[in-house]
């Protein structure tokens, strides 16, 4: 066997567990984490409790091995004493009713009813509960419920509800006519003291996400298709609870999410924005009084998550540039003050995200690189630490520095990003992996080990990152952001190449160690640069789109590559066909590990497949890695361990310098 078709096998083999890789991942992971444990190590949703005068949040933890992957549970988190203490075990959606005498969660029995004196009703319902609110007066709480057969969006997997409840008997067909029943999203409303559970809405209506605006009216984004698809054309609208009838209220021009109301009713705000993925929305703050929607102003930052205060004033996070921001706006003067700022700290999961509470003081899940997640408040422009989610000994485990870096495009354009690395174990240029987000619109942050699943390790072992955030991201507004809009594979591809130039320039990257990787959209881009340019060392793609006309076909959003793209997918020479990997893998010379999950619906694993045969016609070493049981990015367990491992044997094989590491 030669030379890369060996490595090529080495790094594909069925088990790796037995690899130094391996060792690293899991003990890096095991540190952060601390598995069999009763101590979260995150939370996220937070929500203030009046009546208990505490915060309540889902809580994540590992009650097992590494394998066997985390579980979530509902957390009261003490505002003044920092204790977490755990409330519902393998619950989420912790809902406490306004005036805090009830807590409501879901679970996998339904919806749980906690009473003051720790009596728990429950009520079942089949489906999804996506998101519940509790009415203002406290009396009913409205259920998003997902039926059986619908998708989940990319951000949580991407796969059919129905694909996870295990193996279909084999000789039953699976079968498509496009419109099934079990595929809406519907509100149903919860009577704790009739008992009643009863659904409100109906086909062919679409429910995404809603907001209550009095107690007998709902204000939602919502489409007249059930496909995840359709969610890029959502409107905003009202429904009356009494008869079930929608009202539209604003047709965008992009995506919106977020609907909130004014505590008067009188103003609906939401958030509209150029938006790539369900449920990451990140633009211009836009309200909507009177039949008239109106833009404000948001201290040039990038709205991702907003709540009305008491007193009429609305309390924003987001992202301007690098930093992430807190504000507060008064709608009336349209006028903003920075309640805080940094790109040392950042919030939330997939973008900046708050909670308030009863004092409208802004609370977040706070981290950085070498931070590990805490509740902190808002105070005097700093933040205070509330409580610590660290694990003993994590601090310690992850290694080097993370720093905002720029550079210049071709064009000039400046772009933006960080760097990881570690200057005690490097002597000269480095191997350096450019890391690409998803997305497009969605943008790196300074995160806790920086939210990549070999990071850490690869860090330990002498790499630098570089996580770029090209034309695209959001944070620096919609001409920023609308930069990739049918150009997807062009200017971006040249801003991720400049960004390579530079650090090579600077000493930092060994051009001889230049590797690639990315998932998503960062999957289609790692495998693009593979056209693009023979300096790339390695490149290891995960959940790509490598043909985007059988993408167009077999993904569950074909609304996504048709906003992106320039071209209809039957124009003869398009994009379509110009902006594919597949098509432009001749001449490719770059060893490629492409992965992806089984059961993704978003970039369905067929587009691996392609790549990879496509670059052994063409004589390129080339490896493909599917696991069957996972969905869109492998954010499971164990795969996320596993395609960690993988990902470090891959990368060390083939660039050269690093070899002896790998034993």
């Amino acid at each position: 066997m030669n030379g890369p078709r060996l490595r090529a096998f080495r790094a594909v083999l069925p088990d790796v567990q037995s690899s130094a890789a391996f060792a690293e991942v899991e003990a890096f992971y095991h540190a952060l984490f601390a598995p069999a444990g009763e101590r979260p190590y995150t939370a996220q949703d937070l929500r203030w409790s009046p009546g208990r005068g505490k915060f309540l949040a889902t809580c994540s933890r590992f009650p097992g091995t590494l394998a066997q992957g985390p579980t979530t549970d509902v957390g009261e988190i003490d505002a003044m004493s920092g204790e977490i203490r755990l409330v519902g075990a393998g619950a989420r959606l912790a809902r406490p009713s306004p005036a805090g005498e009830t807590l409501a969660f879901v679970n996998d029995s339904g919806v749980t009813l906690l009473d003051g004196e720790g009596k728990a009703t429950t009520y079942t319902i089949a489906g999804r509960i996506e998101q519940m609110e509790w009415s203002r007066d406290g009396a009913r709480l409205a259920l998003l419920v997902a039926g059986t057969g619908a998708d989940i969006s990319g951000a949580e997997g991407g796969f059919a509800l129905d694909a996870a409840e295990g193996d279909r008997d084999w000789g039953l067909p699976v079968i498509d006519i496009g419109d099934e029943d079990d595929r809406w999203r519907t509100i149903w409303i919860l009577d704790p003291r009739r008992k009643s559970l009863n659904q409100v809405t109906v086909a062919p209506l679409n429910i995404w996400e809603f907001c209550w605006r009095d107690d007998v009216t709902l204000v939602v984004v919502a489409s007249d298709s059930h496909s995840e698809g359709s969610w890029y054309r959502a409107t905003l609208r009202q429904i009356d609870l009494r008869t079930g009838d929608a009202v539209p209220l604003y047709q965008p021009c992009d995506q919106i999410g977020q609907p909130r109301v004014s505590p008067d009713g009188t103003c609906i705000s939401f958030i509209e924005a150029i938006c790539s993925d369900r449920g990451i929305v990140c633009g211009a703050l836009r309200l909507r009084r009177d039949g008239a929607v109106r833009t404000v102003r948001t201290l040039d930052a990038d709205v991702s998550d907003h709540h009305w205060g008491s007193r009429g004033q609305l309390v924003f996070a987001g992202l301007r540039g690098t930093q992430t921001v807190i504000g507060l706006l008064d709608p009336r003067l349209d006028m903003a003050e920075e309640l805080w700022a940094s790109d040392a700290l950042t919030c939330g999961d997939w973008h900046p995200s708050i909670a308030i509470d009863g004092a409208d003081t802004p609370f977040a899940m706070f981290e950085a690189y070498a931070r590990a997640p805490f509740m902190g408040a808002v105070q005097r422009s700093d933040v205070t630490v509330i409580a610590d989610f660290a694990q003993n000994g994590a601090a310690e485990s992850i290694p080097g520095m993370i720093e905002a870096v720029s550079w210049r495009a071709g064009d000039d354009m400046e772009i933006q990003g960080w760097l990881i690395r570690d200057p005690m174990v490097q002597h000269g240029p480095a191997p350096l992996l450019l890391d690409i987000h998803g997305g497009p619109v969605w943008a790196h942050r300074n995160r806790w080990a920086a939210r990549l699943r070999a990071a850490g390790p690869l860090v330990a072992r002498g790499w630098s990152i570089l996580l770029p955030n090209p034309r695209g991201a959001p944070g620096r507004g919609r001409g920023f952001a609308s930069g990739v809009v049918g150009d997807m594979g062009g200017a971006d591809a040249r801003d991720l190449l400049s960004g390579v130039d530079h650090f090579v320039t600077a000493g930092i990257a060994d051009p001889d160690r230049v590797a690639v990787t990315g998932t998503s959209y960062g999957g289609f881009m790692s495998a693009m640069l593979v056209t693009l340019t023979d300096r790339l060392a390695a490149a290891v793609p995960i959940s790509p789109i490598t043909n985007w006309y059988s993408q167009h076909f077999t993904s569950h959003i074909p609304a996504f590559d048709a906003a992106f793209l320039a071209d209809p997918p039957d124009m003869a020479g398009g994009q379509y066909l110009e902006r594919s990997p597949v098509f432009r893998a001749a001449g490719a010379v770059t060893p490629t590990l492409t992965m992806a999950g089984g059961l993704d619906r978003n970039t369905p694993p067929g587009q691996a497949l392609e790549f990879h045969t496509a670059l052994l016609e063409a004589g390129c070493s080339s490896a493909l890695c599917i696991y069957p049981q996972a969905g869109h990015s492998l954010r499971g367990y164990p795969e996320y361990l596993d395609s960690a491992a993988r990902q470090i044997l891959w990368l060390e094989d083939h660039c050269r310098g690093t070899r002896a590491a790998v034993a």
